[in-house]
């Protein structure tokens, strides 16, 4: 074989195309511009156009230095080792451009392995067999091919540079799609006065701890942690035994506690949430449909922070700041090295970066704003388990506590240790309180003036959290009630409820409270007294209802 042929500038920069565009194509851009999909809503706010393009950039760096490399020793030196490399390097693109085009038609290779092979495969080996095999096959595949046409790899190198300019036109008009997109939430901070009506001095402090389940929280059974700040509080606060979320998934619950309606299901439309209430009603999740919008028209201000899982930054013209897990500039290498394949897919162990830290903060820093808005809506990510993180799935918890719960020696991973990484998240959260509490007591938050709300959007769920021994004996599907906390700062009287309600009569708690309608802990009582009972929509297509037996 004439290896001369093989190297050229227009090769070393096709196939250095090519590579970038394997990596771009795995965001999954395209079916974040397709309106109508389930969760291109969420999936909105995953990355930010610059930051793909440094890291699709970065990536193509490397690449065309890789590729310079392999070519120019292949050029230079002739002898069978570098004629070797030359066969694996093509083998290589090859494969990879091969599950490329599983990725641009949404559905990536690993997904085809999972839902047609590895989902009906309980034995623990045979599994990780099967595993190995399928992430392998392509790569086999590819280097059978390369072999039998080992005497004309430059044509293979044609066909690929080809398919690379083809990919580089459809890759750039996507990000001017993606782009473009943005610009259509016409997002202005002008909609957010900074300084607070001095007539309006009352504040809400709403905090969602996502999936905290006050019955596991609470319980002698489940473990033995001190929640001295917990006990501190419901001491002195409105405590609801039996207020039940709207929904069994943040998706769809925290936008039915927002807008305060209950569901019956989802669509979407123009990348925008339409939720079906009750009475099959369409009301879009926008700003005017909800809490924000509502307390807005009475004079008063609004901020949000936390998990970005929702595009609250993109469609409410609000103070905002929100955090997602960061695309970082050498994820595309880290991706073309096949780090992230060995640890996800093979050795089945998390990759997703924990970003509980960056929301903590932010939750402080809004909390210690000098000029506070009179309603704060905060989503922590925890105690819900990040799906896969790299350190350990309560691996901000674990660095906290220097590592101290676990029952076993050696790092978490995906598929181990839920139970008691989910419940030393619960003494996270309490460590947490404690310091929020901390924080509220200043003179920007006066008393009888500050409504502090604690509550989550759904209960703890076996598949995410681990199974509790106290509830092994319950039925499959069952609900469970939501954390709901609610303490005004100099009001010291204890109340507890155990009459069923459910989380969509917040929002107007909230209202009622900053409209001075509310304004001690028993208004609140007297205010879930005229509610009646609970829907729960699940995405099961199941609603349970239970009504208030007066």
């Amino acid at each position: 074989m004439n290896t001369k042929k093989v190297f050229s500038w227009k090769y070393i920069v096709c196939l250095s195309l090519i590579i970038s565009e394997t990596f771009y194509f795995t965001l999954r851009i395209q079916a974040t511009l397709i309106n109508d999909r389930n969760y291109s809503y969420i999936a909105l706010n995953r990355f930010t156009v610059s930051d793909i393009i440094i890291s699709v950039a970065v990536l193509l760096f490397f690449s065309i230095c890789l590729t310079y490399l392999i070519l120019k020793i292949t050029d230079k030196i002739h002898s069978k080792t570098p004629f070797y490399i030359l066969i694996l390097f093509t083998a290589f693109l090859v494969a990879i451009s091969f599950k490329m085009f599983f990725d641009i038609a949404d559905y990536p290779w690993q997904n085809v392995g999972y839902r047609q092979f590895l989902i009906n495969i309980k034995d623990a080996k045979i599994s990780l067999a099967v595993r190995m095999l399928w992430f392998l096959i392509p790569f086999i595949a590819s280097f059978i091919f390369v072999i039998l046409l080992r005497k004309d790899i430059h044509k293979i190198f044609n066909f690929l540079s080809i398919l690379s300019l083809v990919l580089f036109i459809l890759m750039s008009y996507q990000m001017l799609s993606l782009k473009k997109l943005y610009s259509s939430f016409d997002r202005q901070d002008k909609y957010y006065n900074n300084q607070t009506d001095l007539k309006k001095q009352r504040k809400v402090i709403w905090i969602i701890f996502d999936e905290f389940d006050p019955e596991i929280a609470f319980s002698n059974q489940e473990h033995n942690y001190k929640l001295p700040n917990f006990i501190e509080l419901k001491k002195n606060s409105v405590t609801h035994h039996k207020l039940f979320a709207p929904s069994s998934d943040t998706f769809f619950s925290i936008p039915s506690m927002l807008i305060g309606e209950y569901a019956r299901g989802f669509d979407l439309r123009k990348h925008r949430l339409i939720m079906i209430s009750n009475n099959n009603m369409e009301i879009p999740f926008t700003m005017e449909n909800t809490i924000f919008g509502r307390i807005k028209n009475d004079g008063f201000s609004s901020s949000i922070t936390g998990w970005g899982f929702h595009s609250y930054c993109l469609i409410f013209q609000i103070k905002c700041k929100i955090f997602n897990e960061p695309l970082k500039w050498y994820d595309g290498i880290l991706y073309i090295l096949h780090v992230k394949h060995i640890y996800a897919f093979l050795l089945h162990k998390g990759w997703h970066r924990d970003i509980n830290p960056q929301i903590i903060n932010s939750m402080y820093e809004f909390i210690e704003s000098p000029t506070p808005t009179n309603l704060l809506f905060i989503h922590n990510r925890f105690p819900h388990l990040c799906h896969g993180c790299t350190d350990g799935l309560a691996g901000f918890a674990e660095k906290f506590y220097n590592y101290k719960f676990r029952t076993k020696d050696g790092p978490l991973t995906l598929m181990s240790d839920r139970r008691p990484a989910y419940l030393l998240y619960i003494k996270l959260v309490d460590f947490v309180l404690g310091e929020i509490l901390n924080k509220l007591d200043t003179k920007e938050y006066k008393k009888e003036d500050t409504l502090l709300i604690l509550n989550s959007d759904h209960w703890a769920k076996a598949a995410s959290s681990g199974p509790f021994p106290s509830r092994e004996m319950d039925p499959k599907n069952s609900v469970y009630p939501a954390l709901f906390i609610a303490k005004i700062l100099g009001d010291n009287q204890k109340i507890e409820l155990f009459e069923p309600d459910s989380g969509i009569h917040i929002q107007e708690l909230a209202h009622k409270f900053l409209k001075k309608e509310i304004s001690t802990h028993l208004d609140i009582k007297h205010f879930f007294k005229q509610k009646s009972g609970y829907k729960v929509f699940s995405t099961e297509k199941k609603v349970f209802t239970v009504e208030k037996d007066f």
